[in-house]
């Protein structure tokens, strides 16, 4: 999003160019409650989850709203 707002030529791009330079972990057992705000408050759009010292899976915005509306 960021190449195209600022009307670059996508061919030309490189993850290198556009990725944030800080990751954000979080682990298997952080409320979402806490990874809700820690996505607020850096504006992400996902979070990397570890478990035993492995990144395992990526929480999304997506997953969150799925499963507010699904009830769990």
């Amino acid at each position: 999003m960021k190449a195209l707002d600022h009307s670059q030529e996508l061919r030309k791009i490189t993850t290198q160019h556009i990725m944030s330079k800080e990751a954000y972990l979080i682990h298997d057992d952080t409320t979402i409650k806490d990874a809700i705000s820690i996505m607020k408050e850096k504006k992400l759009l996902n979070l990397c989850v570890e478990e035993n010292g492995v990144v395992t899976k990526t929480l999304t915005r997506h997953d969150l709203l799925r499963g507010y509306l699904g009830g769990i």
